[in-house]
């Protein structure tokens, strides 16, 4: 596979790891949550985050596929079972379909906003052969990637070498980091680990929701961001336990809160990512989860907006080019 490799990749210090013009809080984007075909359906999901403009996130769920003929497996985009073995694989459907993007971006140079695309796997299965595929197919386009050398000591945060493409995950430390050789490549960057923070007892399942939205994220987030752990994921309930269901604007407690989780996941050196706020009453449904709906789409402009301006790194949604619009006023 023939790739125009860049003439100077830029390297940000570690040491200025916070400033970088990618760093945490120094951007906030769309992440488009779910941005890939499901049971046949919805293959133009990715065109649509794409046509939004970049930079910006896009999410691939991957389910590992074992073809009963072959006894061959494969990564493929997939929300999970029942697998088909019809699906596209990870490299066919994103990889190839941002090919003249990244292309592009390679030949005319201007590095001013990368990386374009964050990659945002997430692996339904935690098998180290799976992992080990994607890492193969991380390997094919690892010319589009950002990447960090492997380095002894975890602690020891190194320069990002900066491409088109900042690839990133859950876990996967086994297979992403301890079995990349010193002085090798990271190409992809896991998350933070976090704390488990004991619940009261007695609480009804409301009760719990309501108080999993007031734990302190400083008691959550205990540890720095390490070499290969670089960013922190967190689902909208932890800022809000019932988004949209106290009415459609976003009060002071929201707003504080969610400056409360940027500042700090940013003080540690992570990138923030929440997902996921939809909006939507009588509009088309388009595969997407009620788990994540507010009720109307003014409840979720309000709440793309407030996390913008907290300055939260990727804010996960199904309704992409509603909030492309909303975070670009």
């Amino acid at each position: 596979m023939f790739r125009v490799v860049p003439a100077v990749a830029l390297l940000i210090a570690p040491l200025a790891w916070a400033d970088a013009p990618f760093g945490p809080g120094q951007r906030s984007m769309l992440c488009a949550h779910n941005c890939y075909p499901e049971h046949g359906q919805y293959h133009d999901r990715l065109a649509r985050a794409l046509s939004t403009g970049a930079p910006l996130s896009i999410e691939q769920d991957v389910a590992w596929f074992v073809d009963p003929d072959t006894g061959e497996g494969r990564s493929i985009a997939s929300h999970g079972a029942p697998l088909s073995g019809d699906e596209p694989t990870l490299a066919d459907y994103f990889f190839e379909g941002v090919r003249p993007i990244i292309e592009r971006a390679l030949a005319e140079g201007n590095t001013g906003d990368w990386p374009l695309i964050t990659l945002n796997i997430e692996f339904k299965d935690g098998s180290p052969e799976h992992r080990r595929g994607v890492w193969a197919v991380l390997q094919e386009y690892a010319d589009w990637l950002c990447s960090a050398e492997r380095v002894d000591d975890p602690s020891a945060v190194q320069p990002i070498t900066v491409r088109p493409i900042l690839a990133l995950t859950q876990g996967g430390d086994s297979v992403f980091h301890d079995e990349v050789p010193v002085g090798g490549r990271l190409l992809v960057f896991g998350s933070a680990r976090t704390r488990s923070v004991p619940m009261p007892e007695g609480l009804s399942r409301r009760e719990q929701a309501d108080w999993s939205a007031t734990v302190d994220p400083r008691d959550i987030l205990v540890d720095p961001a390490t070499n290969y752990r670089r960013w922190w994921n967190n689902s909208w309930r932890a800022i809000e336990s019932r988004p949209g269901r106290g009415g459609v604007a976003v009060n002071d407690a929201i707003r504080a809160r969610l400056e409360a989780f940027a500042d700090h996941a940013h003080a540690m050196g992570y990138w923030l990512r929440l997902y996921s706020v939809n909006g939507y009453d009588s509009s088309p449904n388009l595969g997407w989860s009620p788990l994540y709906n507010t009720g109307s789409l003014e409840a979720a402009q309000a709440r793309w907006q407030a996390a913008r301006d907290a300055a939260v790194d990727f804010i996960a949604t199904d309704q992409y080019e509603d909030a492309a619009a909303a975070l670009r006023k």
